[in-house]
């Protein structure tokens, strides 16, 4: 089936790539974002997932608070979470009125 604008949630960077690694490998177009990258990269990661020429965005927290993108549509979370309130944030992304 067709693949729907997702944010995926992974427990470290290095499991965050290893899911861009293996979504790609199925054909799938996908980015991550992380700390290690560079602004102009992350910056790079969520043009092109705003303008389609991406469908998923993995990272592990960069995702959780201050990201409004509303076209969004599905979340996939691999990662444990135990604080309530990063819970919260990770469906917040997901909830948002979508409107792009």
């Amino acid at each position: 089936g067709a693949v729907v604008p997702t944010f995926a949630y992974a427990s470290t960077i290095k499991d965050a790539e290893r899911l861009r690694d293996a979504m790609v490998e199925d054909g799938v177009r996908t980015a991550v974002i992380h700390s290690l990258l560079s602004k102009k990269d992350r910056d790079q990661a969520f043009a092109d997932y705003r303008a389609g020429r991406i469908d998923v965005l993995s990272s592990v927290d960069m995702l959780c608070e201050g990201v409004d993108i509303t076209k969004t549509r599905s979340l996939l979370c691999l990662k444990e979470t135990t604080s309530r309130a990063e819970w919260i944030q990770i469906n917040g992304r997901g909830a948002r009125a979508h409107s792009e």
